[in-house]
């Protein structure tokens, strides 16, 4: 609908306009505009709105040549350590153990035997009477699934359980009376698989070899944290002591 002419504001030269709060609104709507259009990041063809860039990989050697741009130097990423683990004893000493354990793994296997079945049998032939707790520690499994073991080997006869002399509470574990025959066979492969890892290592060599293993692991043994399991083992010994001569 149209204005009556007599009730327009007067828009003569000269005239004062009486509407300037708009206008300072207009002005301020009109600078909040302009700086987010300036601060909403560009982006470049095929990338995807919203995708960060790092300068460095916008930037080259011969960035601006032929253009008058300066040229830009691309960052490179940090420097990694250098080192020759091919030397490094302790990937060495991991690499050894695992090839020895695989190999004797396949070996035993022929005879019927898993892994966690001679696994437990070899602890126990080294440290014959360990607690059923300690030896869950040595072979790094849950107690429970260390009960469910034993008690299958417990089954053949080749493992027994005894209350300790001292505590009641806790178990014993030891080699059973029918475990002879399967181990004798296990030491026949350990003592096989030791000859072949050695071979072309004379006498003295061998020798060597096994003492510096030795001054490795008690340099190991005197740090913190080896002293109960020094301990635990001499408690074994005594415990088997104690059932033979029961």
């Amino acid at each position: 609908m149209c204005t009556n002419p007599s009730t327009r504001p007067p828009t003569g030269p000269g005239t004062k306009l009486s509407n300037r709060p708009s206008t300072k609104l207009s002005t301020k709507l009109s600078t909040k505009l302009s700086t987010k259009l300036s601060a909403k990041p560009s982006t470049k063809p095929g990338t995807r709105p919203g995708t960060r860039q790092s300068a460095s990989l916008d930037t080259s050697e011969g960035a601006g040549a032929g253009s008058g741009a300066p040229a830009t130097r691309t960052a490179k990423p940090a420097i990694l350590i250098q080192e020759d683990l091919s030397r490094n004893f302790g990937f060495l000493l991991n690499d050894v153990a695992r090839l020895m354990r695989t190999t004797y793994d396949r070996r035993v296997r022929e005879q019927g035997l898993t892994r966690s079945q001679w696994w437990v049998l070899t602890h126990l032939f080294r440290s014959d009477g360990v607690t059923q707790t300690e030896l869950a520690e040595i072979l790094e499994v849950e107690k429970p699934t260390l009960g469910r073991l034993v008690d299958r080997l417990e089954a053949k006869g080749w493992v027994c359980r005894q209350h300790d002399a001292r505590d009641r509470r806790v178990w014993r574990v030891f080699l059973g009376p029918d475990a002879e025959p399967v181990m004798r066979q296990m030491r026949e492969i350990a003592a096989g698989l030791r000859s072949d890892a050695l071979s072309g290592l004379s006498a003295l060599e061998r020798e060597a070899f096994v003492d510096t293993l030795i001054k490795v692991k008690a340099n190991l043994s005197r740090l913190p944290g080896v002293e109960r399991r020094k301990g635990s083992q001499a408690a074994a010994r005594a415990a088997t002591v104690r059932q033979r001569d029961a």
